[in-house]
Parts: C-alpha cells; structure tokens; sequence
C-alpha cells in the first residue's frame, strides 16, 4: 500500500521520444508538478514492434506498474498499438487499481477517456484553403480507415466541402498511414495513371504532406505552383521544408496539462471542465501564402561546448557497445556503463534495476516477465557524479524502486522502461531528471538498446562458455560409467606433462572383465551394463589418491598415475585392491566376476606418447586374457560339450577359417550386384558357423570372430581388387563386440581403403542400446560403410527399431520369404517393408530365396535385390555371372512388375 507523503501519478505509453508523446509528457509533469505530485511513466520504446518477440519483451514494462503505489493512472492509449497490450493494461487497471484512471485519445471497456480535438483544426485548415486561396477542387489523404483521428479529421474535410457547396469527388479521398510512404505513393499513382490533378491538398498531418509533395517535385510539378499543400500538425520537418508546409501544431502540451488537471480533479472530487485548446495557425509556403510563419534565425547554441568538444552520445568517441562486448562480467560491463553517463547529458538520477538470477550472480534468458525479488543494480544520483555497482541491495518488485518510497523535497518524474532483448526480460531502467520537466530524448533511448545489447551479449558469452564446459564433460565423460572416456583419459594426463619440465612418468593399468558377452548373452545386457557400473565404482575406489581413471569401452578400464619410483609397487598394491573388492562384491551378490590386467610405464611429453602407452597397457592385458583362456577351458561342462569347446579353441587358436562368397542379385536385370561373404571353418569334423559363435562366446572369444571376420575378407577382397571391382561385399559383424585396439586400427585402414566395396551386415536379432548403436552409427559414417540390417522379419522386427538403425540396406528373412506366393499375410507385410525401405531411402534385400515362385513374387512385391539357393549358392570361387536361364527368369519377372505398376498408374 502507497505510504509515501506525496500524491503520486503514473503515465502509461509507447514511444515517448515521438513529438506528439513528448509534448504531452512535459506538460503533464509541469502541472503535476505545479500541484506537488510525483510522475512515474512506464513506456515501451515504440508504439509498435516489428516481431512478435519484442512485443513480449517490451510491453512488460506495463507488468511492472503496482497500481496500488498511485492515487492516479493515465494511459496514452493511441501510443500503444501493440496488438492485445491495451486491452491488457483495461483489465490489469480494471482488476487491480483502486484509484482514478483516465484513457487518452483511445476508447476504454471500464474508464473515462478524454480525446484530443482534431476536427477544429482541420476546419481552420480547409477555410484557409477556400477563403484565401479561392481553391475548390480540394483532394483530402486521412490515416488508416479504422483509426477515429482519421475519421474525425475526415468529418472535417467532408462538412467544410459541404458548408462551401463544393463537390466532394470519390477520387479526391485518400487513406494513408500518417507516414511518408501514404503521400508519396498518392502523388505517384496520380502520375501514372495520368489522372487529373486537384487545385490543392490537405493532408491529416505534415509527413504525408511532406511524401506528397516530394513525390510530385521529383515529377517536374511545383508546389505551390502547380499543387497547393497543407499540412497538420506542423512538426519540425514540415516547418523546414524546401517550402515550408502550411499546418496548425497540435495542442498536445496544453493537452497534457488539460490531462493532469483532470485526473487531479476527478481524484479531489472536483467537476472536470472541457478542453478548449489555442490554435496557432503556420503559415508556410506550401498553400501559396509567403511563409509568414517563417522567421529566419540563426540557431545558437546555449553553451560553449560543441558534441565534439564534449562527449556526447553522438561523438565519434562512442564506444559503449563495443567496450561492454570486450568485458566478460557483469561488474565490469557496468563499469563501462558508467564511464559512459555524461553521453546522457543533464539528468538528476539513473537507476538498473535487474531480474533476481543477475542480482545473484547468475545469467537468466526465458524469463518474460519480472521477478519477484529484483536487484538495483547500478544507482548514479546527482547526474552521474554519486555512482554504485551493487549485488547487495535487493528490493521486492512490488515496490517499483526504492527511491520512491524515499522523502524529497521536491516533487520529481521517473521514466521506467524494459531492459530486455526480443522476448527475454532482464530487468527495468529508471531515469529522472527530478522536478525538472523533460521528455524522452531519442538519445537515451539508443543508449539503453547499446546497454541491452550489451547484456545480450555477456549472457551468450556465459551461456557459450556454460555449455562449452557441459559439451567437454560429455566429450570426455562415459556416460554410463561417469569416468573419463578415452578423450577425457588423454585430456587429464596430458596436463601431468605441464607440470614437469622433463615431462611425468606414467603408470597406465588396464582391466577388463572376463566374460562380458557371455554374461550378456545369458541375463541381459541391463544385467551386463549394471556390472559394468558396480565394477566401474570398484575400480575407483581402489585407485590412489591422484590417480586418472576411465573407460575405453564395453569392458575394458584403465588407471593411470604419475609413479616413477615404486610403479611395480603400486601396480601390485592396486591389482591386490580390485581382486580383494571383487571378491567382496561376488560373495554379496553370488556373482563370479573376475578381471585380467596389463601396464605400461613410460616418460609422456605429448598426447601421442599418452596414446600409445594405453595402447601398450591394453595390448599386454588382452595377450594375459589370451593366455587364460587358452589354458583354462570352460568349467562346468558335458563331455560332448567339452569336445567343442576344444575344436573351437583350436579353430580360434590358429585362424582354421575360409569364407565363401554368395551372389546378391539385382531384380532389374538379373546382374550381380554384390556378395555375401559367409565363414566356414577349416576342420575334418562337421561344424557349423553358428556353433563356433555359441562356443566362442563360452569361451569369452567372440572378439576374436569379429577380428578374424573382417581381417581375414578384408585381405582377400584387397588381394582381389579385379574380381571385386564394382561389386559390393556384405560382411557380417556382431555388433557391441570390441576388438582390442592395434586390430581396430588395421581394419579401420583396411575399411577405409575398401570403402566403396564394403557393406556391414547387423543382425537384426541384437538388441543394441542406442548409445552402441549411434557410436557404430557414427563409426561407419566417418569411415564412410555402408550398413544392413539382417534377419528382417525376426527379433525385435518393427518400424521404430529400424527407423534407429537407418541402414542402407534392409534383408527381409527367409522366415518371411517361405511359401510367400501362397500367403496373402506375408505379401502384405512385406510389400510393406518395401514401401516403408523406399521412402526412407533404403533398399530391399529379399534373402533364403529357394523356388522360382518365391523369387517371382519377391519381384513383383518390388525387392531390389535377391539372395537364395534358386539364384545362386555359396562358393569359395568368386562367380562373376549368373546361369542365362536365371537372368532371363528374373528379367521377365521384372519387366512384368513393371508393367504391373505402370497399369496401376
């Protein structure tokens, strides 16, 4: 509630650097003052915004009004045409204000509204037209249709015609917008489409006055020759006109005063007269008189200094934006605001007031209104030369600002507008030029937008540097485990090497967990990823104070510390401590987890002598992990099962494996696009590729399939460039399984060498998480391989999981493939599959196609490509054609799918 000692009155507007919102000012603040009564105007920048984000951004000003600290409101409703922020401001007052409020020149749902009277003046304008110019065709340009200034001034012009008897011609009716633009495109369109000119114009206000006649000098017509001109409003531009506009001022000072005496009497209780305003007619040259109005003077200045002598905020020495850009706080931006407060020029107080996160050391840019706790910021009293920066005096935004609650002997104003950048709110400035009366300059409206950029661009500073630091915790950061990566793992070590001149020794202990696949292969890889996590705690809280720890990859975990002196010591001790914490951990939770371990020491000086220590760490870790399970078959096993185990062993030992390679068909003409390149193991007993993967994964030697796989095709494919040459070769991978990093790097070589060739087959059974899946993904993409997803039709098929993958080529199962031209359902789902594939921009592969009807309806459900026994099998020798009679097959199949989608057209 309002406690203060003086009446207090609040002005609400837009633009009030703009002449007519100006003039209005300063005279409502001169009687205000007269009858002691402090002014508060609460203003946007403009009247209205180019976007719909700076409509939010400035109209919060009008938030910030607590009716309760007024016994009066006035509001410049014509001034504020942001589209529903005048309504706003009806129903705020409506709701809230329990004192006086008064509408200026705009209708209101709840007040009393007063309006300026235009239609006298434009009567006096148009008598002056016919009375002493004897002019009768007189053609009028109003404003925008719907605004009642524009009517009323219209009425005018319509009842003076009537009153002479002149005629009032349909073309002789204008409409503009009260800008340049209204006039000049008037006398424009009379010029091209040579219609005929009246004897003279009247304008609804100087600057369509001004666009009028310009348009018509630039045509070769006088004025006033040719054309006679009047304007309204006889602002500064129309007085100093190449010939000066005849117009009448609007009385808005006197208006304004008219305003504050009735808001004073309605709160006193007092009756309210009329408005009955003084004209003061200019006589120019643009009617034909001979500007009477126009005394030439000679402008002098009121003092000694030129804006070049002193700084003003027009001098070259303006440097406010970019001296706030160079600063990286909020403290020291200030500090140049304040170096800057004489660009103001003569004012009594200025006053920053921001939004709680600034006040408190913080950056905030969603917010679009005010908080309820806000800081005062930056206070300067006595034009600048009493100046604080504080974080340390809060104030509740309920109160406005705290100086106004504050005894002072003399009434004063206080301009409050928005600091804010589009539709973010920062806060509010305030600035007063105490019981002096004075508008807006347009002065202090640019530098308040140099200051708001200024903040703008602090806090994307901070917000750049904020999310920088988050993207390098994600850069170097295991999201499942929280310890470094292998970026963050260089990263950290690379700054041991800064602090000794030599360079640091380093220790570098690699781990991994036996059996990962295998546990994921038989409870989850949930379950697995859970481990991961548990041991991950374990490896932390056994390392040294000091030590660096992180994660590779799926299993695999490395230590690193600066120990030169006692490292096997350490390496001991360390071992000791995960093997003791394991143990703890299995017995806890029935678990028979165990891990292997290798370690380099070496002198580091830069990132790559970091690298390949942990190179060196991993490779003696994964030969001991070799080496256990070389000779430590798997326990718990039959005796048939232990035979296999042995023969996969000896097949993995030594790399007893031969791959065959079998056609990929084209549908469209039966030539072969690519093969698939399918392992088969060298032995005298029957074993089958599928059960090497199940004895493999016993064995914890999945990683050696992969390895294998792809080095053993890759070397053949490269030896056998002629053969392949223009073929695609489809390798299939198990994906989540890493192979340790010296293989990685060779086949990354040789994938990058053969990237043209090579296509990566993913089973589609695997139920990879999306962030295996996205680092494969991201993987192929740099090495630039193609992918297919395998087995289509089983497992997890659906939509959205093959929308995760994105492959480039998708192969439907031989489960679906099966009997196909007798099952409408299958038909169905597949031809689905095509249509989904084709619109995303992948291709089809029907795969297991046996018969030559399967083969047939597979092309007539538009699969692009076809593998199966009925085309072509398997074979160590690389075919590089089909037999005739399965090409002329597949073409006659194709041309009648064609024909068949043609008709369907």
């Amino acid at each position: 509630m309002k406690e203060y000692d003086r009446r207090r009155l609040a002005v609400l507007c837009g633009q009030p650097d703009e002449e007519y919102q100006k003039q209005f000012i300063e005279g409502f603040e001169k009687q205000a003052f007269d009858a002691d009564c402090d002014v508060c105007v609460f203003a946007m920048y403009q009247k209205f915004q180019e976007t719909k984000v700076r409509e939010i951004g400035e109209s919060t000003i009008f938030d910030l009004v607590n009716e309760s600290l007024f016994d009066g409101i006035i509001v410049l409703g014509d001034s504020i045409q942001t589209p529903g922020v005048l309504d706003f401001i009806d129903t705020k007052l409506h709701d809230n204000a329990k004192c006086p409020v008064l509408f200026v020149d705009s209708d209101s749902k709840y007040f009393k509204s007063i309006k300026l009277n235009h239609y006298d003046a434009i009567v006096k304008l148009m008598e002056h037209l016919i009375d002493d110019h004897k002019y009768k065709d007189i053609a009028f340009i109003t404003g925008k249709q719907w605004h009642p200034h524009s009517r009323q001034r219209l009425s005018a012009y319509i009842d003076t015609m009537k009153k002479y008897d002149l005629p009032i011609k349909e073309n002789r009716v204008f409409y503009g917008d009260f800008w340049y633009n209204s006039g000049f495109d008037i006398a424009n369109d009379f010029i091209n489409n040579n219609w005929e000119l009246p004897e003279a114009f009247a304008c609804a206000n100087d600057y369509m006055a001004i666009g009028l006649a310009e348009a018509f000098t630039s045509h070769g017509i006088k004025v006033p020759e040719d054309i006679a001109i009047v304007g309204y409003d006889s602002v500064e531009q129309g007085r100093t006109s190449p010939s000066p506009i005849t117009s009448i001022p609007l009385p808005v000072n006197q208006f304004g005063i008219y305003a504050a005496s009735t808001i004073l009497n309605i709160i006193d209780g007092n009756p309210v007269p009329g408005f009955t305003p003084e004209y003061d007619f200019f006589h120019g040259g643009s009617c034909g008189c001979h500007c009477e109005s126009c005394v030439p003077k000679v402008m002098l200045r009121d003092k000694w200094r030129t804006d070049l002598f002193a700084r003003s905020f027009y001098s070259v020495d303006n440097r406010l934006v970019e001296d706030m850009y160079a600063k990286e706080d909020l403290t020291s931006a200030l500090e140049v605001v304040e170096s800057y407060l004489d660009y103001l020029g003569e004012f009594d107080s200025f006053h920053l007031c921001l939004n709680q996160a600034w006040g408190e050391g913080g950056v905030e840019y969603k917010r679009v209104d005010y908080t309820d706790k806000m800081y005062e910021i930056m206070t300067c009293l006595n034009g600048g030369k009493d100046n604080e920066i504080s974080f340390y005096k809060p104030f509740m935004r309920e109160d406005i600002l705290p100086c106004l609650h504050e005894h002072c002997d003399t009434p004063r104003a206080f301009l409050f507008t928005p600091v804010h950048f589009d539709s973010a709110c920062f806060g509010f400035a305030a600035l007063s030029y105490g019981d002096r009366v004075a508008g807006m300059d347009v002065s202090y409206m640019f530098w308040l937008r140099y200051i708001m950029l200024g903040i703008e661009a602090l806090r994307r500073q901070t917000v750049f540097v904020n999310t920088k630091h988050t993207m390098d915790e994600i850069r170097f950061t295991d999201p499942l485990t929280g310890l470094n990566n292998y970026d963050g793992l260089v990263e950290n070590t690379m700054k041991l090497t800064s602090l000794q001149f030599e360079g640091p020794v380093i220790t570098i202990l690699a781990v991994d967990i036996v059996g990962l696949g295998s546990i994921n292969e038989a409870s989850g890889r949930k379950n697995g990823d859970k481990i991961i996590k548990d041991f991950s705690r374990i490896v932390r809280n056994c390392c040294a104070s000091g030590s660096i720890c992180g994660r590779l990859g799926n299993d695999e975990f490395v230590i690193i510390r600066n120990e030169e002196e006692h490292a096997d010591e350490y390496i001991d001790k360390t071992i000791k401590a995960l093997s003791q914490s394991l143990g703890v951990y299995n017995e806890r939770n029935g678990t028979h987890i165990e891990f292997t371990s290798g370690y380099s020491t070496e002198r580091v000086r830069t990132s790559d002598d970091i690298e390949r220590l942990i190179n060196e760490a991993v490779s003696e870790k994964n030969g001991n992990k070799m080496n256990e399970r070389r000779n430590h078959p798997v326990a718990g096993t039959t005796e048939d099962e232990t035979v296999m185990l042995h023969r996969v062993k000896d097949l993995l030992d030594n790399n007893k494996f031969e791959y065959h390679f079998q056609p990929i068909v084209d549908t469209k003409d039966g030539s072969i696009f690519a093969y698939e390149a399918l392992m088969r193991p060298v032995c005298d007993y029957e074993i089958t590729p599928l059960e090497v993967i199940e004895y493999a994964t016993k064995l914890g030697r999945l990683e050696e399939i992969e390895t294998y796989t792809f080095l053993n095709i890759l070397s053949i494919v490269k030896e056998d460039m002629k053969r392949f040459e223009g073929k695609k070769v489809f390798i299939n991978s198990l994906p989540g399984i890493t192979v340790n990093e010296n293989d990685r790097i060779v086949i990354s070589n040789l994938l990058t060498a053969l990237s043209d060739t090579v296509v990566i087959e993913l089973t589609e059974r695997s139920e990879l998480d999306d962030e295996t899946l996205n680092k494969l993904k991201e993987e192929y993409s740099r090495l630039g391989i193609q992918s297919a997803v395998d087995d289509y039709g089983t497992g997890y098929s659906n939509v959205v999981n093959l929308l995760r993958y994105m492959p480039d080529y998708v192969k439907i199962d031989r489960m679906l493939l099966s009997g196909i031209e007798e099952n409408p359902q299958k038909q169905h789902f597949v031809k689905d599959i095509v249509k989904f594939a084709h619109e995303n921009n992948f291709k089809v592969l029907s795969e297991g196609v046996e018969t030559s009807s399967e083969l047939e309806t597979c092309i007539l459900l538009g699969t692009d490509y076809i593998q199966g026994f009925y085309t072509a099998r398997p074979s160590k020798e690389v075919i590089t054609e089909l037999p005739a009679p399965i090409r002329e097959e597949i073409y006659r199949y194709s041309f009648k799918a064609h024909s068949d989608r043609k008709a369907a057209e």
